[in-house]
């Protein structure tokens, strides 16, 4: 309800506004609990509209500080990152470049190991993680693998590059 007791929202008919500690919003009317009409928001420094047909995104726009228009739709508001080469070529270019001693791998507890790392906005790899039982001198070889194989293509939410959490298992 509004300050003067008006429903704004009833039985998933209305409009509805949703604010955030930090600053960004969404906002629009809901049509039997679904998205309906024109939505928009703030988020991830920039200012964002979306129409929605029965909760499905037929269109968003999204205006940039600097006077950008990025456009997408359903098909193109989310989209994970992608390495440089399509994914098996990027795994054997992985395991061309690893060079372990047999000893090193004999102290591993399972020879596969899922390493973690963040696809920043610009395509570079950082932060990544190993299970604690790793030697230091796999993490270091199987690291520089991974970065050397090159940048990835970075994951993009309602058109705007964002850094994104990527684990892939290396088979030892």
């Amino acid at each position: 309800m509004d300050s003067l007791g008006n429903y704004l929202l009833k039985r998933g008919n209305g409009f509805i506004r949703f604010d955030y500690d930090n600053g960004d919003y969404m906002e629009g009317e809901l049509k039997d609990n679904e998205r309906e009409g024109k939505w928009e928001g703030w988020n991830m420094e920039s200012r964002y509209e979306e129409q929605y047909l029965a909760g499905v995104l037929q269109s968003g726009k999204r205006f940039r500080a600097n006077g950008e228009l990025i456009s997408y739709d359903a098909d193109t508001r989310e989209s994970a990152p992608i390495p440089s080469l399509k994914m098996d070529q990027f795994t054997k270019a992985i395991y061309r470049q690893i060079d372990l001693p047999d000893n090193l791998i004999a102290q591993l507890k399972s020879t596969i190991i899922h390493v973690k790392f963040v696809v920043n906005k610009d395509g570079r790899l950082s932060d990544f993680k190993y299970d604690s039982d790793i030697p230091f001198e796999i993490k270091r070889e199987i690291t520089a693998a991974i970065q050397g194989v090159g940048p990835w293509k970075p994951g993009r939410l309602q058109g705007e590059p964002v850094a994104i959490n990527y684990t892939i298992p290396i088979r030892l």
